[in-house]
């Protein structure tokens, strides 16, 4: 809590690396949101130096006591091969049981598993569906793809409306997942992930 307290500056000046020593402290007492947030800021280089090998062990180590945000967050490691080998096999089944959680970051994700191919053939409408179905949990990132795919697709399946309605709602909600605890595909760089 004192971790969470210092990340956030909640009552205290925020701090992201007091924070890392708490939860340090936490995560060696087998506390796995502890390890899970000191392994999504060493994947980001909050509060120390950036480290993937220390932020895929921490999110390995949580996820495999059953910690959901955690697993979401070492899908996208996998995904993106930080920390460990590129295996978009496993990125996709990690994600996939994180989405089944209903968890909004993790859904996103999986939408833009499905419209790539990341792991799993193309399909644009479950695609859309999941993009909907994290939006309405909260996730701006949905909100923005859904917005771009009617403002890019061809005439007869986008709606400007709908793009607009998407726009204005990303606008009012918070840059961060609802979890503040999962890595994302960035939403405007998805052409690009799927390159490379």
């Amino acid at each position: 809590m004192t971790g969470t307290l210092f990340e956030n500056g909640d009552g205290v000046p925020q701090n992201a690396r007091e924070a890392v020593y708490w939860y340090e402290r936490a995560a060696g007492l087998d506390n796995t949101d502890a390890m899970t947030r000191l392994g999504m800021l060493h994947a980001l280089g909050q509060g120390t130096v950036r480290h993937d090998g220390k932020a895929f062990e921490w999110l390995q180590k949580a996820a495999a006591n059953g910690h959901i945000a955690a697993t979401a967050a070492l899908a996208v490691l996998y995904h993106l091969g930080r920390g460990t080998e590129k295996d978009e096999a496993t990125a996709y089944r990690l994600t996939r049981k994180t989405a089944a959680q209903d968890q909004p970051a993790a859904l996103y994700n999986l939408a833009v598993s499905c419209r790539h191919g990341f792991g799993t053939p193309v399909d644009g409408t479950r695609a859309d569906r999941l993009f909907r179905q994290s939006a309405k949990g909260g996730c701006r990132q949905a909100m923005l793809a859904l917005a771009a795919m009617h403002e890019t697709h061809p005439p007869e399946t986008c709606s400007s409306g709908e793009a607009a309605f998407w726009r204005g709602k990303a606008a009012r909600t918070p840059a961060r997942p609802p979890s503040g605890s999962v890595l994302l595909y960035p939403e405007t760089d998805m052409d690009r992930l799927q390159a490379g």
